[in-house]
């Protein structure tokens, strides 16, 4: 039996196909823990900022210390070969986000709690929204579906945007995590 090189340049792209598709599930499943940490975190601080709003500061520096230093152990729990490559990229890119949010502020300053928690959210959905143009498309539309969620609490939820933010936002990137650990 032969194979025209039409057949075998089909199947090369076939191939390739599927070892595309494979890479883009093995992105979501490296990333589903941590929406699903950053989630929890997340519902945690806002449902507390809903109840002691006097203590914000310290309800989210304890939140982002817990969610960065699960995120370090679910960096450090996986194979040298997978957390090599891209662990100093993403701490390097959390670095130049919180940078640019510090910078945002100096130059805009916010008013209100809520202007602050919206605009950091917004940059948030923006990474997940650009890293998903190449990683895969389901992180652009979880991108989408956190900045709407944000802006949708800004605008309407008033009195219960810490609550909105912490059961609409936190559970949808923990229900997210789930959709990306079952991809």
């Amino acid at each position: 039996m032969t194979i025209t090189p039409e057949q075998a340049g089909a199947a090369l792209l076939s191939i390739e196909d599927a070892s595309r598709h494979s890479a883009i599930l093995l992105r979501y499943r490296r990333a589903a823990p941590f929406f699903i940490l950053w989630g929890c975190c997340w519902a945690l601080a806002y449902g507390l900022c809903n109840f002691y709003p006097n203590h914000m500061g310290v309800i989210w520096s304890v939140s982002d210390v817990i969610g960065i230093l699960g995120s370090w152990r679910i960096m450090r729990a996986r194979p040298i070969t997978a957390r090599h490559h891209g662990a100093w990229r993403l701490m390097a890119a959390v670095a130049v986000v919180a940078a640019f949010v510090a910078a945002s502020f100096s130059v805009l300053a916010p008013q209100s709690g809520q202007q602050v928690a919206t605009f950091i959210t917004l940059v948030f959905a923006a990474a997940y929204a650009l890293f998903g143009i190449w990683a895969g498309w389901r992180l652009v539309v979880i991108g989408g579906l956190v900045a709407c969620i944000a802006l949708a609490a800004f605008f309407w939820a008033d009195a219960q945007f810490n609550l909105w933010m912490g059961m609409a936002g936190g559970g949808g990137l923990v229900a997210v995590g789930f959709w990306l650990r079952r991809a």
